[in-house]
């Protein structure tokens, strides 16, 4: 019935992904391996270390939470349009 908006929907969520891609990979893989080549004497110098919690957890609550969104939201847009729409309309 609406195929045309599915496949314009699918059409900008690729568009989206190529571009969010070009710059998260130009900012912060290229120069984060230039500058860490830089500062290397050695190639076996070259070592990278995990984040410290306090930078993980922040992280990994907000995955959770778009996770259980993405899950759950027909319920919460239940709740709001119910709230937003009057009864009997």
């Amino acid at each position: 019935k609406h195929w045309g908006f599915v496949g314009a929907l699918l059409l900008c969520t690729l568009i989206n992904i190529a571009l969010f891609f070009r710059v998260i990979d130009k900012g912060l893989y290229v120069h984060a391996l230039e500058h860490t080549l830089e500062h290397a004497s050695e190639p076996k110098e070259l070592q990278f270390h995990e984040a410290p919690l306090s930078m993980l957890i922040p992280g990994f609550i907000i995955a959770i939470a778009i996770f259980l969104i993405g899950i759950f939201n027909q319920v919460i847009l239940k709740n709001i349009i119910d709230f937003a729409i009057p009864l009997g309309l």
